[in-house]
């Protein structure tokens, strides 16, 4: 079982951990998730969530749960390479900020990362049970399928990718 830690509302560990699944939080107690932007050249990864999940079928940014025995950083690399097989060193993760979606329990760290741009979809390895899809899409084709997102993907894509097309241009 996936051991996590509990914040506070500001995002400051509370010094507790507990098993993922078998503890939810108070109020005011937050779990952490690790959110990656994965900018492939001008255009971002997306992937879309495995029938068997909660939100199944709908696209997302990859990510996951930080476990109590790392960052945000550290999951979000983690969390990469467990759901697209993509290896980035933590020099090319820039922090963006952290989001909470309105009565969850959820924070989210935010990450633009930067993977090699010559990154082909037929090199993305899909984790069984996670991700069924993958797609390689430029900032304007994803608004495009902003109904397809998650509540939180919505979020994170009105926070911080749109204000990206900027700089893809």
């Amino acid at each position: 079982m996936e051991k996590i830690r509990i914040y506070n509302e500001n995002g400051e560990d509370t010094g507790r951990v507990v098993t993922r699944g078998e503890y939810k939080p108070a109020d005011g107690e937050f779990m952490l998730a690790a959110v990656m932007i994965v900018r492939i050249g001008e255009k971002v990864l997306i992937t879309k969530r495995d029938k068997n999940k909660t939100f199944a079928g709908m696209w997302e940014f990859p990510g996951g749960a930080v476990h109590a025995d790392e960052d945000s950083k550290e999951a979000g690399i983690r969390e990469l390479m467990e759901e697209t097989g993509i290896t980035v060193v933590p020099d090319k993760f820039n922090y963006l900020g952290q989001l909470n979606i309105d009565g969850s329990s959820l924070l989210m760290d935010v990450y633009d990362v930067e993977a090699n741009p010559h990154l082909k979809l037929k090199d993305i390895k899909l984790q069984p049970g996670e991700t069924t899809e993958a797609k390689i899409l430029t900032v304007d084709q994803i608004d495009e399928m902003y109904d397809r997102l998650t509540l939180a993907d919505q979020m994170i894509f009105d926070e911080f990718v749109v204000c990206m097309d900027e700089y893809y241009e």
